[in-house]
């Protein structure tokens, strides 16, 4: 029986009323986008199924005609769920579909789909918006301490949205199969809508009730930590330095312009802060001042209006590829190639390029994204074809930057969602398998389909991002899968290698126990017992390996106590037995190895010049166990630096799993890779790429080496777009100091 929620004391009423004003209506608007547009993916998902058609545009039908109860259907488990919550008895965290379970304890094909499509749009929420939803309740339980619910029972989870999907599409009679597919098509626009509002949220809560201490501000980590920084503060980062007051302040209130300063209005109308846009000039009059200016135009040159300048844009938009590879290629001019490639548009548009100029608002931006996108290239894995498709996404940003400063604000930003997701299936993939080249067909077509559509609407970087990430999210679950493979793998390898550990020493001691051992019993022993006491002791039934051997010692005790008595040395045979067979030694071959044995061990028992056998060296340890690093470092680069950092290794051995690092190979070639599992047995770390495959082990000590020896380097932010941002905010601070 389901147990109920405890109940809750709220001792904050009024924060509970603002997060419903807050959250609730977005949350129906969503959803009423999301029924509103599910005519085209449901069409595109019976397509694919294949079938008769004739249901599914019955269904549309009805769809259509019933709208309104859908959305009420949804609207009532969302309303429920707040008068719950407020009652101090919040709906169960679990999906619980009693109210529509059929009457005979089975619950017929269709309605299982549709539960497992609920669930699996919860769990995609979930996997989506983790760390919001994180940030968003633990920043709720420090508002309000009384405030103690399931990180599924308030009405904003992933869960209750999608129970409160399953009573829209419930409340009317649609078939089995159509009430399926909109549940699945709902989940790809979902996914889009829900992080805004979440963010949303948050943001509105701190400005009504603060900030937890500590956490007013953003700050990086610039460094892997060592003896020699590790008294170093952490530093604001690029959102803290220039968007925090800036933000908290409120810039675009339109009644806060209205009743400032012109120069109010204009920071009001501006997507930057005016300290970045401070920077952002002074940098550019410093490269003028070393690079040399323009030659000045014969005639005065007209500032081209921002309207002027997204056409432009829009035209270098559509550009041919060969443009757009001219204007990536070369280090460190992307920016004054894009200036370049606009201006020689403009013409496109009867537009001397030398009689006009850009205003210095509109300069700033348009330098800004050139400075990021060259700074995205050269902190990401890309190959060149890949920076020449990506470069196709610079003239959408620009646009996007002039007129909307949540691409800077809100890391939901569908225009930033999509630039980080495609980026990320970019970086570090070669096309070597079947699965890389086709991702990278599909980032290919996704570019394509944006500069053909992206005119104004934002929407088109949602809906493309929607339809990436249903494909993409089926290669993150591939490389996912030979992620845990990988990991299960060198489980098994450290398993195996601390039983070869335990196998050595075990037949050492044995061995130096016991000097008077025949030669001929010892090679055999040395030559197969190890590998066979591994396995077994690998397989937990290390005690059979043990009482194996002990039982060749004493029947070994008992035969030279007998001398030469054919039966006294066939005992000691048949306890070789199983080292044999661990060899891989085939039936005849054992026969004839055993038969050799007896016959040399006789002989030896019958001659006691020669009954003391010499002793035999224990062989090497097998070259592999060297260096235990597999990566960019070989073990002779490994052994030539003997002392290392401890504060660096104090470091890797606390690495939390998921973070990512750059390790740097001979030829400077970067690979990223991610910490996938921590061995119990030896405390090395596992590193794998972004399609799952290893590409590092090595001990904290190895990695603190490799750090010493410039191998090994923290890895960009998985913000793609905030790492770039933080990297050109790194270049201009310099740079006009200088």
């Amino acid at each position: 029986m389901q147990q109920p929620s405890p109940a809750l004391t709220v001792a904050n009423p009024r924060l509970l009323g603002l997060m419903r004003e807050t959250v609730l209506p977005p949350l129906l608007d969503a959803f009423t986008d999301v029924v509103d547009g599910l005519r085209e993916p449901l069409l595109e998902q019976g397509g694919r199924q294949g079938g008769d058609l004739g249901p599914l545009i019955d269904g549309l039908y009805q769809l259509r005609q019933q709208r309104d109860v859908v959305l009420a259907g949804y609207r009532t488990h969302l309303v429920k769920a707040w008068q719950l919550l407020e009652s101090g008895a919040p709906l169960s965290s679990q999906l619980l579909f009693e109210n529509k379970a059929l009457k005979v304890d089975l619950v017929d094909h269709d309605e299982l789909e549709v539960q497992l499509a609920v669930h699996h749009l919860a769990d995609a929420l979930t996997r989506e918006w983790q760390s919001e939803l994180l940030s968003l309740n633990s920043y709720l339980t420090w508002v309000d301490p009384g405030l103690r619910m399931a990180a599924d029972s308030n009405p904003f989870s992933p869960a209750q949205i999608a129970m409160a999907v399953y009573e829209g599409f419930s409340a009317i009679s649609l078939p089995g199969p159509m009430r399926v597919n909109s549940v699945i098509c709902c989940e790809r626009d979902f996914i889009e809508l829900i992080g805004p509002i979440y963010e949303s949220v948050y943001t509105v809560l701190t400005r009504e009730f603060g900030a937890p201490d500590g956490a007013s501000g953003h700050t990086r980590q610039t460094h892997i930590p060592s003896s020699e920084n590790e008294a170093l503060d952490p530093e604001p980062d690029w959102l803290a330095k220039f968007f925090g007051q800036w933000e908290g302040a409120d810039a675009g209130s339109p009644t806060q312009a209205a009743a400032g300063s012109p120069a109010q209005a204009d920071e009001a109308a501006s997507t930057l802060p005016q300290a970045l846009h401070q920077l952002l000039e002074s940098s550019r009059a410093s490269r003028e001042q070393v690079q040399g200016r323009e030659p000045a135009h014969s005639g005065p040159r007209n500032t081209l209006s921002q309207r002027e300048l997204i056409s432009i844009l829009t035209l270098l938009q559509i550009a041919p590829d060969s443009a757009i590879a001219a204007m990536v290629e070369g280090q460190g001019q992307l920016l004054p190639r894009l200036k370049q490639q606009m201006f020689e548009t403009a013409g496109q548009l009867g537009v001397e390029a030398g009689a006009v100029k850009l205003s210095a608002a509109d300069e700033n931006i348009v330098d800004l994204i050139g400075m990021l996108f060259q700074v995205m290239f050269d902190e990401c894995d890309l190959s060149s074809s890949q920076r020449q498709v990506l470069g196709k996404l610079i003239a959408p940003l620009t646009k996007v930057a002039l007129q909307d400063r949540q691409l800077f604000l809100q890391s939901t930003h569908p225009a930033r969602r999509l630039l980080n997701v495609l980026t990320e299936a970019c970086e570090g993939n070669r096309g070597e398998s079947d699965e890389e080249r086709e991702l990278l067909e599909k980032v290919e077509s996704t570019v394509d389909r944006l500069a053909m559509e992206f005119d104004e609407s934002q929407a088109v970087f949602r809906a493309l991002r929607g339809d990436f990430n249903g494909y993409y999210a089926d290669y993150r679950r591939r490389a996912d899968l030979a992620e845990q493979e990988a990991a299960e793998r060198q489980r098994l390898e450290d398993a195996l290698e601390r039983a070869r550990s335990w196998a050595r020493s075990t037949l050492q001691a044995r061995l130096d126990a016991n000097p008077g051992m025949p030669g001929p019993v010892r090679r055999v022993l040395q030559a197969g017992w190890v590998a066979h006491a591994s396995a077994l002791e690998a397989g937990g039934r290390g005690h059979t390996a043990l009482m194996q051997v002990d039982g060749l010692l004493q029947a070994l005790e008992t035969a030279q106590r007998e001398g030469a008595a054919p039966s006294a040395w066939e005992s000691v045979a048949d306890w070789l037995q199983p080292v044999w067979m661990s060899m891989g030694k085939l039936r005849p071959e054992i026969a004839q190895a055993r038969a050799s044995l007896i016959e040399t061990l006789r002989a030896l028992a019958s001659e006691p010049v020669d009954a003391s056998p010499v002793s035999d060296a224990a062989p090497a340890p097998a070259a592999a166990e060297a260096g235990h690093v597999i990566g960019p470092l070989s073990a002779e680069e490994l052994h030539a630096v003997v002392d290392f950092d401890n504060v660096t290794a104090d470091y890797f051995s606390r690495l939390p799993v998921g973070t990512w690092l750059d390790f740097i190979d001979r030829d400077n070639r970067v690979q990223a890779g991610k910490l996938s599992w921590v061995s119990p047995i030896s405390s090395r770390l596992l590193f794998v790429s972004r399609a799952g495959t290893r590409i590092a082990v090595a001990s904290p000590q190895e990695l603190a080496i490799m750090v010493k020896l410039e191998r090994l380097r923290l890895h960009r932010d998985d913000d793609a777009f905030y790492s770039a941002m933080q990297g050109v905010i790194d270049q201009l601070e310099p740079a006009v100091a200088a």
